[in-house]
């Protein structure tokens, strides 16, 4: 295959703009998709020691939206950085990349959000309008952020952040020190602003409002310029110390979580050890990121945005219709149909609906 022809397949292929091209990056999108799903099993199954452990350990869960965010900067200027010239110019084709980003999570977006319709008895039609162009998260209330397909809220905000990328790359090559500068500041004031901020919509500002949630995505353009700078610093020694303390650190910090207001946890506590992480992984050198590389796990990281957006759809569909609910075995159920289902979507609607696409809008 020629180089011209290596590289149409890579603009053409379904997942050239994730981290297909990192795998270990891959796999980790599973284990952090997981990490959500734990979030959602907070439910009363009748024993105070699980009840405990839900909260205080499964309910954390939604650090994963954090990872995903960050990870989303950091792969998006990857996959693009071909396009940054000698002379700090952003060459990246627009409309190629607005479509590709559009045809990449709408299709799955516009099935599970009709599928969670047809779940749910009350329709409210300014809630499903909000959801189905993506917009819902803007908007400060629970009925609409977390309506339809509540997952999706973090799908409407990653839909914010593909319109401003193009946008905010070439900002960052030539003000890279104004940047930074900006992001600590936003960062601090963020933190300082909290003790006015009422308590019903804390949430909303630290967590779902893609405004600030920007300073995430912010984050992952920020950390591919550094891995840039570095990658060819990294031996494998050097990696495997990368890795184990990258873990050692999240376990660290999620441990003290604890001590930490929720409002920061939600995002701003997390992303040291979120961007240490992304950062150690995308080395590929030490033995751990072996083992991510295996088919499995990538596959499973592969459907993991499936999984993401059907688990609660699950979830939903066993409680409306009283399946017997078991402590051991009932999670481990969501869990395995969850996985099947994202498997299906994945093969059978996911990938030929997006190559579709990509043929027919795509040159």
């Amino acid at each position: 295959m020629t180089e011209n022809r290596i590289l149409r397949f890579k603009l053409l292929h379904p997942y050239f703009n994730n981290c297909s091209m990192i795998k270990p990056l891959t796999s980790l999108r599973f284990f952090f998709a997981f990490f959500v799903f734990l979030s959602h099993l907070t439910m009363n199954f009748g024993s105070k020691k699980i009840d405990w452990i839900q909260r205080n350990f499964f309910y954390e869960g939604f650090l994963g939206v954090s990872f995903f965010f960050i990870l989303s900067g950091f792969v998006l200027t990857y996959s693009t950085s071909k396009y940054i010239s000698h002379d700090k110019t952003y060459n990246l084709d627009i409309r190629k990349f607005y479509l590709t980003r559009i045809f990449r999570i709408y299709p799955l977006h516009i099935l599970t959000l009709i599928i969670t319709v047809a779940i749910y008895s009350d329709f409210k039609f300014s809630s499903f309008i909000a959801a189905f162009f993506l917009v819902h998260s803007f908007i400060p209330d629970f009925a609409y952020y977390f309506g339809y397909d509540s997952p999706s809220w973090s799908i409407s905000d990653e839909m914010f952040f593909y319109s401003v990328f193009p946008f905010l790359v070439p900002i960052f090559i030539r003000k890279t020190k104004v940047v930074l500068i900006t992001v600590v500041l936003l960062s601090v004031i963020l933190i300082i602003i909290k003790p006015f901020i009422p308590l019903n919509y804390q949430k909303f500002i630290y967590y779902i409002n893609p405004l600030s949630r920007l300073l995430d995505f912010y984050l992952g353009i920020m950390l591919y310029f550094a891995y840039n700078k570095i990658k060819s610093h990294i031996n494998i020694r050097l990696g495997n110390i990368l890795e184990w303390t990258s873990l050692s650190l999240f376990i660290l910090f999620f441990l003290g979580h604890f001590w930490i207001d929720k409002a920061f946890r939600y995002s701003i506590f997390y992303w040291i050890p979120m961007c240490y992480i992304i950062l150690a992984f995308s080395f590929q050198k030490g033995w751990l990121s072996k083992i991510l590389k295996h088919k499995i796990l990538v596959y499973l990281g592969e459907i993991s945005f499936a999984f993401y957006l059907v688990h609660l759809i699950v979830r939903s569909l066993y409680l409306r219709f009283n399946l017997p609910i078991n402590i051991y075995i009932t999670p481990f159920l969501w869990l395995l149909l969850s996985l099947l289902l994202s498997a299906i979507l994945f093969e059978f609607f996911e990938k030929p609906v997006n190559r579709f696409l990509k043929k027919k809008f795509i040159k």
